[in-house]
């Protein structure tokens, strides 16, 4: 497989902001007033800032990239400094995936020609944003994408890759205490012998501090955002299809 759709998703939503009218002041306004109202748990704020982008023209691929995602990794700099509680970023993740749900509407359609990937974060964590925004735009670069949602048991992606022929594994965790059961999934692979057919992406906090955890799960890969994620899979989709 091509990187086409990598190039063609990368382009979507990294356009010339200046060349669309939409200078990075203005980006960097909408990020201030963004993560001020999810700090103060304002959801009617926090929604009626996305719509005044919307409104503004901002493809809505950017604001899902230069705004949401911006806020939340600032968010997530702060749990990882513990500047802020885990209850905290439970409720702010609440927030997101409203922000999540009211650019989806936005955001193009696309055929399915890509490869099938399952997505989900492992047993053990419930946080399911940073999973959520990976599968957003790996919809949008034209993969299939089967979400599980949190706490997902290793067996289960496993599992439910081989029901829908899916040739890539997504397993996120914020918890460095789940790497066990990251790599479980790995061993199941290796167990039924599905190892050349069905490669492992991981992604999560524990993984962007260490860029060589994802060795230590014998994973295929790692991912630190949704570009990342389209780029590995990409790859990965390629290596499976000329195995």
């Amino acid at each position: 497989m091509s990187k086409g759709n990598a190039q063609r998703i990368t382009s979507f939503y990294r356009k010339s902001l200046t060349g669309e009218g939409h200078p990075a002041d203005q980006l960097v306004a909408y990020q201030t007033s963004y993560f001020q109202a999810l700090a103060n748990m304002d959801a009617i704020t926090a929604k009626q800032i996305i719509q005044d982008a919307i409104d503004a023209k901002i493809p809505p691929g950017t604001i899902m990239l230069e705004v949401f995602c911006s806020v939340m990794d600032r968010f997530g700099e702060l749990q990882a400094n513990q500047e802020i509680t885990l209850s905290e970023i439970y409720a702010i993740a609440r927030l997101g995936q409203t922000t999540i749900d009211q650019l989806m509407v936005f955001l193009p359609e696309t055929r399915f020609t890509s490869g099938t990937v399952v997505i989900g974060t492992i047993a053990g964590d419930f946080h399911g944003m940073g999973a959520k925004i990976v599968a957003v735009f790996l919809r949008m670069a034209g993969f299939q994408v089967y979400e599980l949602g949190v706490n997902v048991p290793s067996a289960t992606f496993v599992d439910t890759a081989l029901e829908k022929g899916a040739s890539v594994i997504c397993a996120s965790t914020l918890l460095l205490h789940t790497m066990d059961q990251i790599r479980a999934i790995h061993d199941i692979l290796a167990e039924r012998k599905l190892t050349d057919s069905i490669k492992l992406v991981v992604g999560g906090a524990p993984f962007n501090f260490d860029s060589q955890l994802y060795k230590t799960v014998h994973a295929d890969a790692t991912a630190i955002n949704a570009s990342d994620a389209i780029e590995a899979v990409s790859q990965l989709m390629e290596a499976v299809s000329h195995d």
